[in-house]
């Protein structure tokens, strides 16, 4: 296994090793490791094309905690983030994002018996004793509390698969994740007695909350960002964006519709 570039030109060093390597968090589809043990998902094999049509043939992925993936970076455990993280200011201040490749957008899953309906965060404030499962780390936390939701509501579950416990448990009455994963949620038999709301798109202080996701890099790897902001650039006007992420369920609409932002954007609108 390789290890992370070091010096003033990472893309110059990892088209001459033919390595980077990403960190990632384990959330199918975006990331994770199939049964032949490599590491895939739609965010990783966009990252992994973008690459090699760049110079650099191999990606090497790091699996580490979601919360860890900035400061992993920062410290240089890896060169940059793949999978599913949004793009948004908070996260703006600490890294540099390529454009967006998709939008995600937002979903919640409960049990088909459950007592409570809930297709917004607005209905989960509405009704204060209804418990919602959300990543610590993941930007649902803050939609929710933005929109209404108490602290004393929310259930910290770290990952999807803690978040489904909680629900089946019945620590949570339902969890709020990107409405891209809902396919993989519900098409494991073992999910057969959860059902999920439709995708929305929240609004934050009369500005949509678009859910673009993007690839991190750290500040000083400007020129990696851009060398790869060019060529996927290029993927998301001939479809190939749309052609290597359809396998893992992601939707042509969802990729195209994140052709109209930019990182810069989204840095200065989303919360």
């Amino acid at each position: 296994m390789g290890s992370p570039t070091t010096g003033r030109d990472v893309l110059a060093s990892a088209r001459e090793s033919g390595t980077l390597r990403a960190g990632y968090d384990n959330q199918a589809p975006w990331a994770f490791v199939d049964k032949s043990n490599t590491v895939t998902g739609g965010g990783v094999e966009i990252t992994r094309s973008t690459l090699k049509a760049i110079g650099v043939e191999r990606l090497e992925g790091l699996l580490t905690p979601f919360e860890s993936l900035i400061p992993g970076l920062q410290a240089r455990r890896f060169d940059m983030i793949t999978g599913g993280m949004g793009i948004v200011s908070k996260r703006c201040d600490q890294i540099l994002f390529s454009d967006p490749f998709i939008l995600a957008r937002e979903s919640f899953v409960f049990k088909k018996d459950s007592k409570y309906k809930v297709s917004t965060y607005e209905d989960v404030a509405d009704q204060p004793n209804m418990k919602l499962a959300v990543d610590p780390a993941g930007i649902e936390r803050t939609y929710a509390t933005e929109l209404g939701v108490k602290e004393n509501q929310l259930v910290l579950a770290s990952g999807l698969a803690e978040m489904i416990a909680a629900v089946k448990s019945g620590r949570a009455d339902a969890l709020s994740i990107s409405s891209t994963s809902i396919n993989t949620i519900l098409e494991n038999p073992r999910n057969s007695d959860l059902a999920a709301s439709k995708a929305i798109t929240p609004v934050l202080k009369g500005q949509p909350q678009w859910g673009g996701v993007g690839v991190g890099f750290r500040k000083e790897d400007k020129n990696l960002r851009d060398a790869f902001n060019d060529q996927l650039r290029t993927y998301m006007k001939n479809g190939e964006t749309a052609r290597i992420m359809a396998p893992f369920g992601f939707s042509k609409e969802d990729i195209d519709a994140a052709a109209t932002h930019t990182s810069q954007e989204l840095c200065a609108s989303q919360t």
